[in-house]
């Protein structure tokens, strides 16, 4: 019920690379929490089963993703998502290096 995304230690991603923070913090895991929240609330499912999530840095570098309380659906979801932000990242990094 949880996954984990170790980036590549020689790929230098920062978490100010757009659409990082924008994109899949703000407007997918933010947005899928505040969703497990509110049906938390309505008692649909248990506190502790709410979509929770860390980034790992060192120093400026994205380093991991930890993602608890993913279904299956969610899974494939943030899998796809996960990667298009990553590849738009690494788009960017190339062109501004």
């Amino acid at each position: 019920d949880s996954m984990r995304v170790v980036l590549a230690e020689d790929k230098q991603f920062t978490v100010d690379v757009p659409p990082f923070m924008a994109f899949l913090v703000e407007r997918v895991l933010a947005k899928m929490q505040e969703k497990d929240k509110e049906t938390a609330a309505t008692g649909a499912i248990a506190p502790d089963k709410i979509l929770s999530y860390s980034i790992v840095r060192e120093g400026d570098y994205l380093r991991e993703i930890t993602i608890r309380n993913v279904d299956a659906d969610r899974a494939r979801e943030l899998k796809s998502t996960i990667r298009w932000t990553l590849e738009k990242m690494y788009e960017k990094m190339k062109t501004s290096a």
